[in-house]
């Protein structure tokens, strides 16, 4: 119901709206994500609500009262905090999505538009109120219970793996294979590569290579320095080789257009999907 309402808002055509939704219900990328014991598919619903809730905050300050950019406000800080409770870089977008209506204010301002600038003053204050105050409320609270200033404390390791793997020699075969693990998936690569070239591109292994250095870290030094230690290695890391590391994060990134994938897993379906998941067309 959010997806289509977004369509209609959108001001797109009968027909691509139903496309549109025809193939958000018949994706298996969506499908599986929803269905699978992670984390993805807890964000759909607050990704959606944030889109529409940030047009009509948007809308609202050319004109409307007060009391319901506020609302707006409050609405739009309160999707920010349920999406970045779910995943963490949220916290590092929200300040990026504001500086539209910063501009706008700014300009209100310039233009002498005061209920313009009055609206945008209120929808900045309100969404950045209850982000801040429920967001570093709980970092406050891992400071204080487990002595770190932050929402979790897997940036750091991860950011080490991430590293590490992108480090490892690299050959003209391993590049095909991951340039074709990142387009194909890893039963695509195989197909075209030797298992274990495709297998040395998955997350697993990123992951891995992170939990390794982080049980070193943790023998090492207390928590309060643990993190920054694992910055400070994938550094030293990238360090090592920073063209190749630039050249597959940009590789990686692409990842993101061709993950529709029928092969996710923690999901089993009947038979007859089965069958359509398994054509590999």
């Amino acid at each position: 119901f959010l997806f289509v309402t977004l369509l209609r808002r959108s001001a797109i055509s009968k027909t691509l709206a139903v496309a549109a939704l025809l193939y958000f219900g018949f994706s298996p990328a969506i499908t599986n994500s929803s269905f699978s014991l992670f984390s993805e598919g807890a964000t759909y619903s607050f990704i959606l609500g944030m889109i529409l809730m940030g047009s009509a905050g948007w809308k609202s300050l050319h004109k409307g009262p007060v009391s319901k950019t506020l609302a707006l406000g409050l609405g739009f800080g309160a999707f920010f905090v349920g999406i970045t409770m779910i995943k963490g870089i949220y916290e590092m977008i929200f300040p990026l999505i504001l500086i539209p209506f910063i501009i706008f204010a700014v300009k209100a301002r310039q233009m002498k538009k005061k209920q313009a600038f009055k609206n945008t003053i209120v929808f900045l204050l309100s969404a950045l109120m209850v982000f801040v105050s429920c967001v570093y409320g709980y970092k406050a609270l891992n400071k204080k219970y487990n002595g770190l200033f932050v929402l979790t404390d897997r940036a750091g390791w991860t950011l080490y793996g991430a590293a590490a793997r992108r480090e490892m020699p690299l050959t003209v075969q391993s590049f095909g294979a991951a340039v074709t693990y990142d387009l194909f998936e890893e039963d695509g690569c195989k197909v075209f590569f030797p298992a274990p070239e495709c297998e040395s591109w998955h997350v697993r292994i990123s992951e891995a290579l992170g939990a390794q250095k982080n049980y070193e870290v943790i023998a090492n030094f207390p928590p309060r320095e643990q993190n920054k230690q694992l910055f400070k290695g994938a550094l030293e890391k990238i360090l090592e080789k920073p063209f190749q590391y630039v050249l597959l994060t940009a590789l990686e990134w692409t990842h993101m257009f061709f993950w529709e994938t029928t092969q996710i897993g923690f999901v089993v379906y009947p038979d007859w999907l089965d069958a359509v998941f398994g054509c590999v067309p």
